[in-house]
């Protein structure tokens, strides 16, 4: 196995991150990006969600999501698969 650094690992993968409006969703979306990743960035609010998406490189996808509601997950799911054409993370 050659060596290879996460950069390297992440590069073309797509990455969903929930909470990621701020704390550690916001922490965890912006290392996945640095390192290579495409995040979808979901959250209840949209305005913190695009600051960070504006921030961040390999066009990053915004979706608005409250999990609380029952099919909240599901439509999630399904809103970043059409938005990113799949899900690695």
């Amino acid at each position: 196995m050659r060596d290879c650094d996460v950069t390297e690992r992440l590069n073309g993968r797509t990455a969903l991150v929930t909470g990621a409006s701020r704390g550690i969703g916001e922490h965890c979306a912006r290392a996945l990006a640095r390192d290579g990743a495409r995040v979808a960035l979901a959250a209840r609010t949209t305005d913190d969600l695009e600051r960070i998406a504006a921030e961040l490189p390999h066009d990053p996808v915004v979706i608005q999501s409250d999990l609380a509601e029952a099919s909240a997950g599901a439509d999630l799911a399904a809103a970043a698969v059409d938005a990113l054409g799949g899900v690695d993370i």
